[in-house]
């Protein structure tokens, strides 16, 4: 073995005592720690090709990433950087995700084995987080390893505890937003939580917020002027609207915004409709602008509806489109035209109603009639 792997080393003047080529590379990745320390001496250019080695065939790295992230570290050998490797793969870590962690911060292969980062893995397990859920994230935040676990991670998790209550929805937030929810959130988060409190908002909507929006309580930028507006519009702080609607409208740009208000428009709408179909279903303006005119398009032009139904329903339009508003609409129009349904019945209580009652009502209970609807409603025959 050791002769086979020796008649791929050549020898190049100026470059070191090793170079590889890439079929060489790739017969060192069953190598063991030992034969990987035969290569470490005071060179820095052996030290280098280690470095570059091990990144390679122990972290999983491409030999691109692998020679990038040589430059953030130098590995003399392989003994921490293996007791690393281990910990991580005790703790569940799949090997991709060892590899994103040590691509984004190849540090870590010196790190403290047991000082620094067993502590904060045996912390994330306590509260819920294990296996691949630990792995992600701490592979999309990387610098969970950097941060004091007392000074940092344990009142960071302290904090969000006393909003999200639950260990259950801890979790879940730390999974959506680890980087927003643990970088000092106590700090970030309390003076937007205290103009809410200021406001009447509760404490149970402040919750609500947080969870499903903590990188939005982490900005001070024009937070009070949105709170502001959304209480211009007549949503009472007293209801989790209100704290939906600041939500959406602190994600919109004021383009975008104004953007689709004018797609309401190009259907008729005035900008009190638009205000209107706001306030009773906030979320209808955080979808694109595409969805809208997809959806009125259906609806008035090929249904022959007109706008109020969707004033009067406007959940309607956070349907999805492909799955649930044109396969019923598609089941619809062709019962209204064999006179199976009234042609003013509400499209509301049709589209929101289960896929179970949906099929028994409307496709099984006339498909001896229309013996073609059951290919209408699964696409199959197109009618719209």
């Amino acid at each position: 073995m050791f002769g086979f792997l020796c008649s791929r080393v050549v020898k190049k003047p100026n470059k070191g005592l090793f170079c590889f080529n890439g079929e060489s590379i790739k017969s060192l990745y069953f190598l063991q720690t030992p034969f990987h320390n035969r290569f470490i001496s005071n060179n820095p250019t052996n030290q280098k090709s280690f470095t570059i080695n091990y990144l390679i065939n122990s972290c999983g790295l491409s030999e691109e990433k692998a020679i990038y992230a040589s430059e953030k570290v130098q590995l003399k050998n392989s003994v921490n950087p293996d007791s690393v490797l281990t910990l991580l793969k005790k703790y569940g870590f799949p090997n991709n995700r060892i590899a994103v962690l040590i691509q984004k911060h190849p540090s870590y292969l010196l790190s403290n084995v047991d000082k620094t980062l067993k502590p904060k893995l045996d912390f994330f397990h306590s509260l819920g987080l294990s296996g691949p859920e630990l792995a992600n994230t701490v592979s999309w935040y990387p610098y969970i390893f950097t941060l004091s676990l007392e000074k940092s991670l344990v009142p960071a998790i302290r904090f969000l505890k006393s909003i999200v209550h639950t260990d259950k929805n801890l979790v879940r937030l730390i999974k959506r937003s680890t980087g927003y929810v643990l970088a000092n959130p106590h700090k970030k988060m309390k003076p937007q939580i205290e103009l809410l409190r200021g406001h009447g908002v509760s404490d149970s909507n402040i919750s609500k917020l947080v969870a499903a929006q903590p990188q939005l309580m982490t900005r001070t930028s024009h937070f009070n002027e949105h709170v502001k507006e959304i209480k211009r519009m007549g949503f009472d702080p007293s209801k989790a609207l209100f704290v939906t609607a600041i939500g959406v409208l602190s994600s919109l740009s004021k383009s975008s915004w104004e953007a689709k208000v004018n797609i309401f428009k190009s259907w008729g709408w005035s900008e009190d409709e638009v205000s209107s179909i706001f306030r009773k279903q906030p979320l209808c303006m955080s979808i694109s602008g595409k969805k809208i005119m997809s959806v009125m398009e259906l609806l008035v032009t090929k249904m022959g509806y007109d706008k109020h139904h969707c004033l009067q329903n406007p959940v309607i339009l956070m349907l999805s489109y492909k799955k649930r508003i044109l396969p019923r609409c598609s089941v619809i129009k062709v019962l209204i035209s064999n006179g199976l349904v009234e042609k003013d019945r509400s499209l509301g209580p049709m589209l929101k109603m289960s896929d179970k009652n949906f099929l028994q009502k409307y496709v099984t209970n006339f498909v001896e009639i229309v013996p073609d609807l059951l290919n209408i409603y699964q696409g199959k025959t197109n009618v719209l």
